[in-house]
């Protein structure tokens, strides 16, 4: 785990801040896989090996910048990538739509340009500042990124009330147990930087065993991404009733049919690295907190409703 802080001034912050990631994304492990200009931006595409992750699984990261001036930041995730054609595979999408019965994806085996028809990760409007973007002004911003060779966690004084994950998430056992060897829990989402981390854009790559419109989980935006308590700790040298508790990626759709019931309102997963804090705990953001074990970084500056990221 890798996690990098500090500040950026220069009139082409996305190159900047790109390379001080691509240092890191080399030091865990990733490999660049191939460098796609589309228009204004540039698409950093790099492989997560199945060997050195947690879903045993290749993943391919999608690191998106204004190639010169200020712009904007996005970062996105799929599941192949073709670098002889410039072509990605199931890429994390939103929206309601069909899929097919082999991938369980809106997309199957079809390749589509990096800014093509995805819904989510690679149209235009995706690459607003509403849709899943960071502003990078050429003015000094600070930035704290994490890093594994699971996920990419980023938040930049410029959005201080949002923050980007992308990454593989756990998923749950009523998820693994209905997806079975077709689970590939990839996510990528844009969050408010407060509970009960409500997200402004979110997308997956596949839920298994729905195939039709009106049960596959793609439509995932808003506040479909909600907060589950898991195991709680204690950040020492806070108030003692203040505890973590593990964020869960939910959806407002059906995960599996047992018995004849559907379940509504499964649970998909566990973010990774993300928690939540209750409690009167007043801080800055970027203030660290420790469980005895790990660091844990604060991504929000309120006294309640608190989201942090484990940086160590």
């Amino acid at each position: 785990m890798t996690y990098i802080t500090g500040t950026v001034t220069n009139a082409n912050p996305g190159v900047t801040l790109y390379n001080l990631m691509a240092t890191e994304l080399t030091a865990l492990g990733f490999t660049l896989t191939d460098t796609v200009v589309v228009s204004t931006r540039t698409h950093k595409i790099w492989l997560s090996a199945a060997a050195g992750n947690a879903i045993g699984k290749d993943w391919y990261l999608d690191v998106v910048y204004t190639t010169t001036g200020a712009g904007t930041l996005f970062l996105g995730v799929m599941e192949f990538f073709d670098p002889a054609t410039d072509l990605a595979y199931r890429a994390a999408y939103s929206g309601s739509r069909s899929s097919d019965a082999t991938y369980y994806s809106p997309f199957g085996a079809t390749g589509l340009a990096l800014e093509g028809t995805w819904g989510y990760v690679a149209t235009a409007a995706a690459h607003s500042n509403s849709n899943g973007n960071l502003d990078l002004p050429s003015s000094a911003f600070g930035y704290w990124i994490t890093l594994t060779r699971d996920r990419v966690i980023v938040l930049l004084s410029s959005n201080p009330a949002h923050m980007l994950y992308a990454g593989a998430y756990a998923p749950s056992a009523g998820h693994a147990a209905a997806a079975g060897a077709d689970v590939y829990p990839l996510f990528a989402g844009k969050f408010n930087n407060s509970g009960p981390l409500g997200s402004l854009a979110v997308g997956i790559t596949r839920l298994p065993k729905f195939t039709t419109a009106s049960t596959v989980a793609w439509n995932l935006k808003a506040t479909s991404a909600i907060v589950g308590v898991s195991t709680t700790i204690e950040p020492p040298g806070f108030p003692a009733d203040v505890t973590v508790a593990g964020p869960r990626l939910a959806a407002a759709i059906p995960l599996s049919t047992v018995g004849g019931s559907v379940f509504p309102r499964a649970y998909l997963g566990v973010f990774r690295d993300l928690a939540t804090m209750t409690g009167d705990a007043t801080v800055a953001r970027g203030d660290t907190a420790s469980d005895g074990t790990n660091t844990w970084v604060f991504a929000t500056g309120t006294t309640s409703g608190l989201l942090l990221f484990k940086a160590v």
